[in-house]
């Protein structure tokens, strides 16, 4: 088996790219659902075509379709129809009344996530994900 050295290559100002504007380079290669999510195929044929064209491997795809999103995730500020990202996933419902009406439209017992609905009720909730080990090889090929 032959193993290739790879550097992450990545921009200065970091390329971002809409959900729709995924889609469209797709289209040349890949069956996509403009409304649907990325399965795998879809997420490496992406993540090729822009390296060709951007030269670079990292980049943030937003504007998920809000269908294929949790319950708890929070709306595009400019078009319902789509989620709010923020680094490798969507931007979560912080306020427990919206979130308690978004839950019961999705059909889930609100009794059953009381908990977590609750917990936003007292302070404030942080979450920022990035993979690890991409963000690591970064601080230390720039050092």
């Amino acid at each position: 088996m032959e193993i290739k050295e790879h550097y992450f290559e990545y921009l200065r100002k970091t390329l971002r790219l809409t959900f729709q504007e995924g889609v469209r380079m797709l289209k040349a290669g890949v069956e996509v659902d403009p409304l649907g999510d990325l399965n795998t195929e879809a997420e490496r044929k992406l993540d090729q075509l822009v390296c060709d064209k951007y030269d670079t491997d990292f980049y943030i795809l937003h504007g998920y379709p809000l269908a294929v999103r949790p319950f708890y995730t929070m709306l595009c500020y400019n078009d319902s129809a789509y989620s709010e990202e923020i680094i490798s996933g969507p931007q979560r419902i912080h306020e427990p009344e919206f979130l308690t009406t978004c839950a019961m439209a999705c059909g889930i017992e609100v009794k059953t996530i009381s908990l977590y609905i609750d917990s936003f009720r007292g302070g404030i909730y942080v979450s920022f994900c990035s993979p690890s080990e991409m963000f690591l090889e970064t601080l230390v090929s720039s050092g």
